[in-house]
């Protein structure tokens, strides 16, 4: 195309050029590619490539973590692509920018973005946008607490590839789908299915997708009290290559982290985490936060986890992380217990509680909710020691620890709640 200097073909090349190196896991190239594209689309004059240039564009801000500039050019090309009519190209471009908007902890808005884009998929018949919005929609289920929900969106997303043979794509919600098992506690299930993943994903090299995969499987060995196992598995990711994204990058060294901890090694676990300058994304940033509030305290480093702790809750706070809030609280409610902040602790841990109700509320899966609810029990039994022995408030304490209890028992007298897929 270039000898013969036909433009509108040069354009047309470099695009899936790039999408082709992309799909590769080589995010660098195609960024380099799509800025190209960039340059040439505006020099001709032809707004279409220019359009898709910024669809590239914004995925490197993404995988970059720069989610708002990542929503503002993927909204731009959806703009540009409507007025090409290409709607499914503006719909991709739209399930983007919801994509950016969870990355930046504005889960309602990108939500609410999702099921729009979902609505229109299914009524315009658009099968890969429909499933791309449900991937996305589970995957904001996860984050939330919802793994049963979130299944049931991975399934309808990997049947509607099957039946269209989008191999590789067809691979994404079956990573997510065994991630959403692993929640609810069904290792073997979600194991076996990550396990004939990864061998299609090498057998295709699709190294960003087997990053995505290994790093799955690695939770499951360390759930299961492999660490090891799984401080093997993301070591052998970080020493094949190049990380696909930096995302990519900051969870698989978050999982070093949690495999190290796991193995005793607190030491070693905090220096892979503080040595993680820019996380890429909110929910990452708490994660660093949650897991270094709590392994600088086992160092006995407490001052320190308060100043990691409480810049978190703030962040948690306007993305309206609950999850995360009640994880941040309780670390908050033990390290200041152990300073002899006895009453500043007892609103931390009285505040998580709070908030561990308002989740609780969310989740319609009866497994999970179970396994919530096993989880908080040490944080009610931290905030009624606090109530009985430093407060003498025994009535108090009585009354929250009675909350706990009829809460779990309604819930496993209850039948589960309808789903809703929207």
């Amino acid at each position: 195309a270039e000898a013969q200097r036909d433009t509108s073909r040069h354009l047309q090349s470099i695009r899936w050029l790039s999408v082709a190196v992309g799909r590769q896991g080589r995010g660098s190239e195609a960024a380099s590619l799509y800025r190209e594209l960039e340059d040439r689309a505006r020099a001709t004059g032809d707004s279409l490539h220019l359009g898709w240039a910024w669809v590239g564009l914004a995925y490197d801000h993404y995988l970059a973590g720069r989610s708002g500039p990542a929503a503002e050019t993927y909204a731009r090309a959806a703009g540009v692509l409507e007025r090409h009519a290409e709607s499914a190209g503006a719909m991709w471009a739209w399930n983007g920018r919801a994509m950016a908007l969870r990355q930046s902890g504005r889960y309602d808005e990108a939500r609410d973005a999702f099921l729009h884009v979902l609505s229109l998929a299914e009524l315009r018949h658009d099968a890969i946008n429909a499933a791309t919005a449900l991937d996305n929609l589970g995957r904001l289920d996860l984050q939330l607490g919802d793994p049963g929900l979130a299944e049931k969106r991975f399934a309808r997303s990997a049947a509607i590839h099957r039946d269209h043979q989008h191999q590789r794509e067809g691979l994404v919600p079956c990573i997510d789908l065994a991630r959403a098992r692993h929640m609810q506690g069904r290792y073997e299930s979600a194991e076996s299915l990550l396990d004939s993943v990864i061998v299609v994903t090498k057998e295709l090299g699709l190294r960003d997708l087997e990053v995505l995969a290994m790093g799955q499987l690695s939770d499951i060995q360390l759930a299961r009290g492999r660490p090891g196992s799984a401080a093997g598995l993301t070591r052998e990711v970080m020493a094949s290559g190049e990380p696909p994204s930096r995302l990519a990058d900051t969870e698989t060294r978050i999982r070093l982290a949690r495999a190290l901890a796991a193995r005793d090694s607190a030491a070693a676990a905090v220096e892979v985490l503080e040595r993680i300058a820019t996380p890429g994304a909110v929910s990452l940033e708490l994660q660093i936060a949650i897991l270094l509030g709590s392994l600088l305290q086992d160092l006995g480093r407490t001052g320190q986890a308060i100043d990691r702790l409480n810049p978190a809750l703030e962040t948690a706070r306007a993305a309206g992380a609950d999850v995360e809030q009640v994880a941040i609280l309780t670390e908050l409610g033990r390290a200041r217990a152990s300073l002899g902040l006895r009453s500043e602790a007892l609103d931390a841990y009285l505040e998580a509680v709070d908030t561990w109700e308002k989740v609780r509320a969310h989740p319609a899966d009866p497994a999970w909710r179970e396994l919530r609810g096993t989880v908080a029990g040490s944080l009610f039994a931290q905030a009624a020691a606090l109530l009985a022995v430093d407060a003498g408030r025994i009535e108090d304490a009585w009354t929250l620890v009675q909350r706990y209890r009829a809460r779990t028992l309604q819930e496993r007298m209850s039948r589960p709640g309808a789903h809703h897929l929207g």
